[in-house]
């Protein structure tokens, strides 16, 4: 949405207001179109980093699907970022939070989830698309329960759930296989913001 690259490109700039001093600010550009658009500029092609920050459970499964070949097989980042929410902490959610989020009647966070995956079926989607394209993975979480323990109809034992969200670290290792780039989505890709 407009509202939340305005947020992002505030981020960015405070955070290249932030740089210690005599250090040379790194290069931002941020765009805004579809995936197809983005990933088949060739400007775009061997970036230092992509994020998809809580993207991929809106996505239906063709775009889902060209995520390999058109980011990691494309753009070629030589780090790509994506979170998600952990399925599995729903339940703790509900606990600790009620009222103050509201589940689908599927279970999700927001009603324009297709998918919430759980740890397992995320590791297994990031760590396959990391060995088809010459990626280390690494994964870790963003929000965990205050205490230990929680324990929910879900889980009564308290088991660990994870955190609120799951983060993968994509890192290149190796060289890519043969690039198959989708072809332009026909939209437009727009530049938000180029910090030169």
């Amino acid at each position: 949405s407009p509202k939340a690259l305005e947020a992002l490109k505030g981020s960015v700039q405070t955070l290249l207001c932030d740089m210690p001093a005599g250090a040379a600010p790194p290069h931002v550009t941020i765009l805004s179109g579809s995936l197809a658009d983005v990933c088949s500029s060739p400007e775009c092609t061997g970036c230092d980093a992509v994020v998809m920050v809580e993207t991929v459970e809106h996505l239906d499964p063709p775009p889902l699907e060209a995520i390999g070949p058109a980011v990691l097989g494309g753009l070629r980042p030589k780090t790509f970022v994506v979170t998600t929410p952990n399925s599995e902490y729903n339940p703790v959610m509900r606990q600790l939070m009620g009222t103050m989020v509201t589940f689908t009647d599927r279970g999700f966070r927001d009603r324009d989830h297709r998918f919430e995956w759980t740890r397992a079926e995320f590791q297994a989607w990031a760590n396959s698309l990391g060995r088809h394209y010459g990626y280390t993975v690494e994964f870790s979480g963003i929000g965990n329960a205050p205490f230990d323990g929680v324990r929910s109809e879900a889980d009564p034992t308290g088991q660990d759930l994870g955190s609120a969200t799951q983060v993968a670290v994509f890192t290149a290792t190796s060289a890519p296989p043969p690039p198959s780039l989708p072809a332009p989505g026909g939209g437009e890709m727009t530049l938000v913001w180029d910090s030169k």
